[in-house]
């Protein structure tokens, strides 16, 4: 695959979208662990990006690691996604 860098543009926040978009295709595709690379590289370009931490938390939720999802989940409803705090409710609080 290609390095994020390499695509034509010069601001983080394009290279994020990128990224984060690549992750969405590699999630639709199910595969969980390349979709949570991409996830964290548009996190780097981004520390904010809220959808990011959500779906990376549950892709890591679906290849079984479990504490880095719970993690990442409670990222996101801290960045303001509320349905995080759903899936928190459903697959971290014990």
């Amino acid at each position: 695959h290609r390095d994020l860098h390499s695509f034509p543009t010069r601001r983080s926040s394009d290279l994020g979208t990128i990224a984060y978009n690549i992750g969405v295709v590699y999630t639709l595709a199910s595969n969980f662990t390349e979709a949570i690379n991409w996830y964290s590289n548009a996190i780097t370009e981004n520390k904010g990006f809220a959808s990011a931490y959500y779906n990376r938390g549950l892709a890591y939720l679906l290849t079984g690691n479990h504490n880095q999802g719970c993690i990442d989940l409670s990222t996101a409803g801290e960045l303001g996604i509320p349905e995080a705090y759903d899936a928190l409710n459903r697959f971290c609080v014990k």
